[in-house]
């Protein structure tokens, strides 16, 4: 068995390595776009309650249900700024994701790098003995031939 058919399954491995990091990396991409996505309602629902608060305040609104209306408004901005949290940390999971892609992407192109330059040395090996053959043969019709 030529070393070149040994290193198939170590690239077809290599292979399988890539593509899984890539789908953990795609799956990681769309996690921040959803947390993101969210933020983006969490910020919209609290500018549409802070003008709402805002019209209220206009026309007559009680001490108790001002105070309602506060309360609410800073546990949306907590969840705002645990939402940002949440959009860093999804972030540096891309990032890293992004790096191990990378890393096994590499592996993967120095794999396949390495058993094309093995194949061609195959190639050329089996060539020279294939040319070294028929030389033989040559000589030894040539040499037959001068004998009869």
């Amino acid at each position: 068995m030529h070393k070149s058919e040994r290193l198939k399954p170590v690239v077809k491995l290599a292979n399988h390595k890539e593509k899984e990091s890539a789908r953990a990396l795609a799956k990681a991409r769309e996690q921040l776009q959803a947390a993101i996505k969210k933020m983006q309602d969490l910020n919209d629902y609290r500018d549409s309650y802070a003008q709402m608060l805002h019209s209220k305040g206009k026309t007559s609104i009680s001490a108790n249900e001002l105070r309602r209306y506060q309360i609410f408004l800073s546990q949306l901005d907590e969840a705002i700024k645990q939402q940002e949290v949440s959009i860093l940390e999804a972030e540096n999971v891309v990032n890293s994701n992004i790096a191990g892609w990378k890393e096994k992407k590499m592996r993967h192109q120095i794999i396949g790098k390495v058993t094309n330059k093995i194949q061609k040395e195959e190639l050329i090996s089996e060539e020279k003995r294939q040319q070294k053959q028929i030389d033989d043969q040559t000589s030894l019709r040539f040499f037959n031939a001068r004998n009869k």
